[in-house]
């Protein structure tokens, strides 16, 4: 083989594999999670990709996030407790982006709970605690304190 029929195999390689390189390519979106009121760092908000299922990651300590994504236009949902969810469009083929994102607290409340207490053991009719001890020590005797009654 002449040095010039390497090389056309080896431009005939090139080419032939570039399209596959091109086609996996991956973009990274990343950004903070915050609380738009105050700015502070929401540790754990669970970031997710719509158009991809089981795509998602979780903010870290710092609020902070990163997520690989092939060439496409999605829109990441962002929800965390006691906030409104937040949907941002992205379009990571404008390569490497940064997005940072502000939650707003959510105005939804939880109903209050009620706690009756009732008695269902006709045995006890007081709820009163006893209390057993001994007398001075120059007594043997042990006295028992219980509902107003002494042994």
């Amino acid at each position: 083989m002449t040095m010039n029929n390497c090389l056309q195999h080896l431009l005939r390689i090139i080419l032939l594999c570039l399209p596959l390189c091109l086609a996996a390519q991956k973009n990274t979106v990343s950004g903070n999670v915050r609380d738009a009121a105050n700015g502070e760092d929401l540790i754990g908000a669970t970031i997710t990709v719509l158009e991809l299922p089981g795509t998602g990651i979780t903010s870290n300590v710092y609020g902070f996030y990163a997520l690989s994504l092939p060439q496409g236009n999605y829109t990441l949902r962002v929800s965390y407790m006691g906030y409104a969810t937040l949907e941002k469009p992205v379009d990571p083929t404008k390569g490497n982006q940064t997005l940072h994102l502000q939650m707003n607290a959510s105005a939804a409340q939880l109903a209050e709970v009620g706690d009756q207490g009732r008695k269902d053991d006709q045995n006890i009719s007081r709820n009163e605690m006893g209390w057993c001890g001994s007398l001075p020590k120059t007594s043997n005797r042990y006295r028992c304190c219980s509902a107003n009654r002494t042994s």
